[in-house]
């Protein structure tokens, strides 16, 4: 029951998280082609994308530890598509994007860049959406190899 609840919210929030990334990269394509400077809204959209991923992180690692998609890495493991993807796969793809995510943000803030963090969010997004178990997993295999 505990297993189902998290599963849902972590689906749940990875849809808040996408789209409030979403909005964050355009809010920053925009502000850094429009030349504005960079302010405490600029800051505070940025920061509530990273925030969200972070706690899509801190879920995700709960559910990784409880999973019964992840009972160890062995080769039996890592023979099974699906097995693989979510213990090594998954985790590490999501993991890159945030540290990506959270760099560009640092990087950001301290140098008051739109730019910074449009190309690393936009990477980070990239890593994300190739991530994602429905995109790899759950029926459109034919973007398998495209990932």
């Amino acid at each position: 029951m505990f297993y189902k609840i998290l599963v849902t919210a972590h689906s749940w929030i990875a849809m808040l998280a996408l789209l409030m990334c979403a909005f964050a990269l355009f809010k920053s394509l925009t502000s850094w082609l429009g030349k504005q400077e960079f302010g405490k809204s600029h800051n505070g959209i940025y920061a509530s994308a990273v925030g969200f991923l972070h706690l899509q992180l801190l879920l995700g690692l709960i559910l990784y530890f409880i999973s019964p998609n992840v009972q160890s890495i062995s080769s039996e493991v890592m023979k099974n598509d699906t097995l693989r993807f979510y213990a090594v796969e998954h985790i590490t793809g999501m993991i890159l994007a945030i540290i990506i995510a959270q760099v560009a943000r640092i990087i950001s803030k301290k140098r008051k860049s739109h730019a910074a963090m449009f190309i690393g969010l936009a990477l980070a997004l990239l890593l994300i959406i190739g991530s994602m178990p429905w995109i790899r997993v759950e029926g459109v295999q034919y973007l398998r190899g495209l990932i």
